[in-house]
Order: structure tokens, then sequence, then C-alpha cells
């Protein structure tokens, strides 16, 4: 502390010089004697008032409105349908396919033709008794094409299924893209353990035997 208190001294000698050239007064500094040190005030933080924030402009939001737009119910008189109740929606338009086997009236201007079939397989449901479910992929040669439905025909051990679908009668444009359709057809459970049983759909065959 001392030698501090010492450089600053030389440090103001220097840098504020006398102007009659004589040689700054000096200071004599005790190096004995004591440095007293004031302690710093005490502050009765109970007895001090509470910081209070500063009050804020009111900007006239509603803290209790929402910050979403409010949908009100339909009226009473309005009857509201699930989405999808019982309509199947058809790949490419035209017509939806009926809930289940048949082949309705495509309409005039369409005519039905059969369907490509690209694809067989068979689901056996563990169930007593073997659930069995056709797994067939048909296809849709252009945009103009639309399924329709199918038919199932069972005589004995072999089951006969057609798929079809509409095309246009008109000189239409349409557009060349091959769209596939998967099928999901129930073939019952009425099947003895180990018959053995042919599916035909469009001229393409799947074999299998029941368990």
């Amino acid at each position: 502390m001392l030698a501090w208190i010492l450089a600053l001294l030389a440090w103001f000698a220097l840098a504020f010089p006398t102007g009659d050239g004589a040689p700054p007064p000096t200071i004599e500094v005790d190096p004995a004697a004591p440095i007293s040190v004031s302690p710093l005030p005490q502050v009765d933080v109970e007895s001090s008032p509470p910081l209070t924030p500063p009050a804020w402009p009111s900007i006239g939001i509603d803290p209790v409105a929402p910050d979403y737009p409010v949908v009100s119910p339909p009226p009473d008189d309005v009857v509201v349908s699930p989405p999808g109740d019982g309509i199947v929606e058809p790949p490419y338009g035209g017509y939806a396919p009926p809930i289940g086997p048949g082949v309705p009236d495509p309409g005039e201007g369409r005519a039905l033709v059969l369907a490509p079939v690209e694809d067989l397989s068979l689901v056996i449901r563990e169930s007593y008794p073997p659930q069995y479910v056709l797994q067939v992929t048909s296809a849709l040669p252009n945009g103009c094409a639309a399924f329709e439905g199918y038919t199932i025909d069972r005589q004995g051990s072999t089951i006969s299924i057609e798929v079809w679908n509409s095309m246009s009668t008109q000189s239409v444009s349409c557009i060349m893209l091959y769209g596939y359709l998967p099928l999901s057809i129930e073939l019952g459970t009425d099947f003895s353990s180990g018959q053995h049983v042919t599916v035909n759909v469009n001229g393409r065959v799947l074999g299998f035997t029941a368990q």
C-alpha cells in the first residue's frame, strides 16, 4: 500500500511541476502508522420501504378473451354426417364401387370391361372356423377407366370372380396413367379341412388347401 502511494506521488510531481523550478514538496509518510478504513454504512432492510414495480400503461387486451377464432355450432336443423359414411371414393372419378359384390349400370356413354388383374394372394384369419380373404390387385389402364365392382360365383371347390371396370364409349382424350386398385374379397368359411380350392379371377388362377 505504501509503495503504491509513493508511486502516485512521483507521478503527480512529474505531471504537474512547479513554475519556479523548485523541487516539489515532499510528504513524510510514517510506514508504522496504522491505516484506518471507514466501514460501509449499514442498511436496515426490514425498515426499508418495499420496492414497487412501475405501473405499465394498459393497452386494452382482455386476458380472458381467447386468441383464436370461435366457431359457433351448427343450427339444430342441420345434420352433419360423419366423413365417409357409406361412401367409397373411386381412385379415378366416375362411379363409386358398390359395397359388396355386384356391378351397377355404368351409365350412358360408358361400357363395362373386365379389369386387368395384376396379383392374387390369400389371407387366412386365425378364427374358428378359419376365414379366407382373397387379396386382388386390379388395374385401371388409363385416366378414363373407373372401377365398377365385382361378381363372385362358387361351384363346389371352384370360385369364379369377375372384376369390372368401365370405359368411356366416346372419343375422348385419356391420361395415360396406369393405376392399381387393391381389393379384399371375403371367400367365407364354408370349406372342409384338406379341401383343395381353385379361385379364378378374370383368367388369373390361385389354388389353396383349406385348413
